[in-house]
């Protein structure tokens, strides 16, 4: 389990270019609890990262979402709800802005922003897994 409460399915990663004493770390911590880990060459890594510059490790964990009943607006500072933006990236600097200001969560209005997309999830630098999450309509969000 992730420090947000994600469950990690699996890591993938390569030693050569994994650098981060941190990151070996929490891949012990993750292997002691039984998480598959699969070691791949740094070829290998390349072709299934889906940045230019890769870091080494990766991992495949299940995403975690809120039924908005279940959402409590008085939890901590505020939320932020969204509907429409123009780029994943920009997702993911409201989450890393969100994340930094205290902001609880995030609640998704439809279906056309996905906060697990990797271009979201790389702008946020992994503030996505600091926020709670949820997702609903227009008409659900306004009658809550």
């Amino acid at each position: 389990m992730l420090d947000g409460g994600y469950v990690v399915e699996s890591l993938v990663q390569s030693e050569i270019l994994l650098q981060n004493p941190y990151a070996h770390q929490r891949i012990r911590l993750a292997r002691s609890v039984g998480v598959p880990s699969i070691r791949l060459s740094p070829e290998q890594f390349r072709r299934v990262s889906a940045t230019a510059r890769a870091s080494g490790i990766g991992a495949v964990a299940r995403q975690r979402w809120a039924p908005l009943e279940l959402v409590d607006p008085g939890d901590g500072l505020c939320w932020i709800a969204t509907r429409y933006l123009r780029s994943a990236g920009n997702l993911g600097t409201i989450l890393r802005t969100a994340e930094a200001t205290g902001t609880t969560g995030l609640i998704v209005l439809g279906n056309e922003l996905d906060p697990f997309d990797r271009a979201v999830i790389r702008a946020s630098m992994g503030s996505l897994f600091g926020l709670k999450l949820s997702r609903t309509c227009v008409e659900a969000f306004s009658a809550w």
